[in-house]
C-alpha cells in the first residue's frame, strides 16, 4: 500500500458532500475576487470507495463515478478557527475504527484524481452560492442518515409529543448545516420551557450518542444516575454535569429516556413502562 495513501470501502451510509463546481464568492483579496467551492449534499453508500490521499479525499461509486468532496464544509475563509483542525484523510480513519468502513488494497488501476479536480474548477456556477445550498441541504429527503436514524429513535419512543406536552421546542441539526459547517456532527437541540436546553446528538467518527445538558448543572445526568438505569438497557459514561455518552445502539432507551426527563423530570429504566 502507498505510504500516506488509504483506501477504504464504506459498509454504512453517511453523508458526503461532493464538489460540483466553483462559485464567485463575496470574498476578496486584494483585487482578487475568490471563488467557493460549490457542494452538493449526498450519500455514500455500502460498496462505495473513498481514496484518502495527500491531495485530497476522492470517492469512487459502486458504478465506477469518480468525485471530489469532503465530508465537512469549510468554514467561511476569513472566519478565526480555535484550536487544531482534523483533516478528512483522518475522519476516514476515524470512520473506520468505529466500522462504518474498512481499509482496502489499493486498487489495481488507474484513476486520474487531478482530472476530476479540473471538471470541478471549470464549471462555472452562479455566484454568491456559498459551499452549499443550505435550503437544499435541510429538505427532508437530504437528511443525513445518521441524522435520520436519531429522528427515527425519536419518533418510535413518541420524543416528539412528549415535547409539545411540556411546552418545549425543538430543531435538527445537520452535518454541514448551520453555523458550524466543519463540525462532523448531527444532533435534536431542545428548548425547554424553563429556558434551559438539551441537545443528543451523534457523529459518524465514533459509536455513541452525547447528551449535553447546557443548564451545567447535571439535571439530566442526575436523573438517569437516580433511575438504576444500568442494567436495563442504558450504559452511560458521565463526562461532566452537562455531557453524558451512551453507546449508539442504544439510541432508542436514550430518546426514552429524554422523552420521561423533559415531560416528568425523571428517568424511568428503560424495561419500565413509560409514565
Amino acid at each position: 500500500m502507498t505510504l500516506g495513501n488509504h483506501y477504504y470501502e464504506f459498509d454504512e451510509p453517511v453523508r458526503w458532500f461532493k464538489a460540483v463546481g466553483v462559485s464567485p464568492s463575496n470574498a476578496w483579496w486584494g483585487a482578487n475576487r475568490l471563488d467557493d467551492i460549490f457542494h452538493e449534499p449526498t450519500t455514500l453508500n455500502p460498496g462505495d470507495q473513498v481514496h484518502a490521499l495527500h491531495g485530497g479525499v476522492w470517492v469512487v461509486r459502486a458504478d465506477g463515478t469518480v468525485e471530489v468532496g469532503a465530508f465537512r464544509l469549510p468554514k467561511p475563509r476569513f472566519e478565526k478557527n480555535h484550536g487544531g483542525t482534523i483533516s478528512e484523510q483522518s475522519l476516514v480513519a476515524m470512520m473506520a475504527k468505529c466500522g462504518r468502513c474498512h481499509e482496502i488494497d489499493k486498487p489495481d488501476y488507474r484513476i486520474n484524481y487531478p482530472a476530476v479536480w479540473d471538471e470541478v474548477r471549470a464549471r462555472k456556477l452562479p455566484e454568491k452560492l456559498g459551499c452549499v445550498d443550505q435550503d437544499r441541504l435541510s429538505h427532508p429527503a437530504n437528511i443525513s442518515p445518521l441524522l435520520r436514524k436519531l429522528l427515527d429513535a425519536s419518533s418510535e419512543v413518541g420524543l416528539g409529543g412528549s415535547l409539545s406536552k411540556a411546552g418545549a421546542k425543538w430543531y435538527r441539526i445537520d452535518i454541514g448545516q448551520g453555523s458550524e459547517p466543519d463540525v462532523s456532527e448531527c444532533s435534536i437541540r431542545i428548548d425547554l420551557a424553563n429556558g434551559k436546553r438539551l441537545s443528543v446528538s451523534a457523529s459518524p467518527t465514533r459509536r455513541e450518542v452525547w447528551v449535553r445538558d447546557y443548564a451545567n448543572e447535571g439535571g439530566f445526568a442526575d436523573a438517569v444516575k437516580a433511575a438504576d438505569s444500568f442494567a436495563g438497557g442504558l450504559t452511560p459514561e458521565f463526562r461532566n454535569s452537562m455531557v453524558t455518552i451512551f453507546p449508539e445502539d442504544e439510541v432508542g432507551n436514550v430518546m426514552k429516556a429524554l422523552a420521561s426527563y423533559v415531560e416528568h423530570g425523571h428517568v424511568p429504566s428503560p424495561g419500565a413502562p413509560r409514565p
